[in-house]
């Protein structure tokens, strides 16, 4: 298991807790941003797979640093995509486990498709949203 450093709600740092998928010396940046092949393990490919590797953030949701549905915290370094959350107001939501923007497009999205769906999420929160994207997540796991 390790922690990072990521931005929770108004924009407030914290450490998130994560089982650790790749090596300990790939840079901390976001995962799709480098050669997956190089720096993950051979386990972390099939905690990555399942999602596995996010199962210690429910010490975060304990704690009130996340819940289960919600934008995904971004690592410190992704300044332009933070600042853009900020100015639309995303950054008062608290981050979640899973979100709309996870359901829809995993990690297959960039940055502008991500804010897009992450302000969705924001001009739509709702109970039955969130059910919906609990469902869709538990959906596209047991799909894998």
């Amino acid at each position: 298991m390790f922690k990072q450093e990521r931005l929770g709600v108004n924009g407030v740092p914290f450490k998130i807790y994560k089982f650790r998928s790749m090596q300990t010396h790939a840079p901390s940046i976001a995962a799709r941003e480098i050669d997956n092949d190089e720096y993950v393990t051979v386990i972390g490919r099939i905690l990555r797979r399942t999602s596995l590797d996010e199962l210690p953030q429910l010490i975060n949701i304990l704690k009130g640093e996340m819940s289960f549905v919600g934008p995904r915290p971004f690592i410190l370094n992704e300044g332009e995509i933070n600042n853009q959350r900020k100015k639309h107001g995303i950054d008062k939501l608290r981050p979640g486990l899973t979100g709309w923007a996870q359901v829809v497009a995993r990690d297959t999205c960039d940055h502008d498709e991500k804010l897009k769906l992450d302000l969705y999420y924001l001009n739509n929160v709702s109970f039955f949203l969130d059910m919906k994207i609990v469902l869709y997540t538990f959906f596209s796991l047991n799909g894998k």
